[in-house]
């Protein structure tokens, strides 16, 4: 089932814009066809198309699905900001996954110096319409790597040289992954002080692979 994500769920609902190209030029809808509308504050609702007009289309609700239910645990990734095409597959795939959040970091070999943050959030919506999710992941603000004591929960790095393959998380965790050519000796020396270190191959990752595959392994722990 066609499965869309708006802010306010209403009795009737009017699709424009993007929304309404994909139904109408991609998916061809027509009257009568019932479509899904969520977003975490409302749950997921079956929709029914009443009207389509040239520029938008009208829908109306049928019957709610299910509701949202708040994980207990969450689970933020912090990467390293990278070029804009890797930002987006770290976010696609994440989100995908359940990742509750997403926190670019800076670091001294930060290649990327602007993310384009409204695309990989919209990525992050179409992620979640494909996926089932009823809750869009945020992209917060970037901080520096210094900055990462204040996040709280558990912190953790994604790291070569680690023995450690699994960890058992208690409460909210940041799964911190570092930029394409690495970190520092200086920010190794202050993120080991500070994290509890994870090694999820004995590969050396691309930086958007191991921040995929370090949140899998984390989310995995707390099923």
């Amino acid at each position: 089932m066609i499965r869309l994500f708006n802010e306010n769920i209403a009795e009737t609902i009017t699709i424009n814009g993007e929304q309404f190209a994909y139904l109408q030029k991609v998916m061809r809808v027509q009257i009568g066809e019932e479509i899904a509308i969520f977003n975490a504050n409302d749950g997921e609702f079956l929709f029914q198309i009443a009207n389509i007009e040239k520029r938008f289309l009208e829908a109306s609700k049928i019957k709610i699905l299910r509701n949202f239910q708040e994980p207990e645990r969450k689970i933020f990734c912090v990467f390293s900001k990278i070029k804009q095409k890797n930002a987006e597959l770290i976010i696609q795939k994440c989100t995908e996954i359940g990742v509750h959040g997403f926190i670019p970091m800076v670091t001294a070999r930060t290649v990327e110096k602007n993310l384009n943050i409204e695309r990989l959030s919209k990525i992050a919506i179409e992620a979640c319409e494909q996926c089932g999710r009823l809750d869009i992941p945020e992209i917060l603000a970037e901080i520096t790597i210094n900055e990462l004591p204040k996040l709280g929960g558990d912190l953790i790095l994604l790291s070569q040289f680690s023995e450690k393959s699994s960890l058992k998380i208690e409460g909210n965790a940041f799964v911190i992954s570092g930029p394409e050519g690495g970190f520092t000796t200086q920010e190794l020396e202050f993120l080991e002080g500070i994290c509890t270190k994870l090694n999820v191959s004995k590969n050396i990752l691309r930086a958007e692979t191991a921040a995929i595959l370090g949140c899998g392994i984390i989310m995995n722990s707390i099923l």
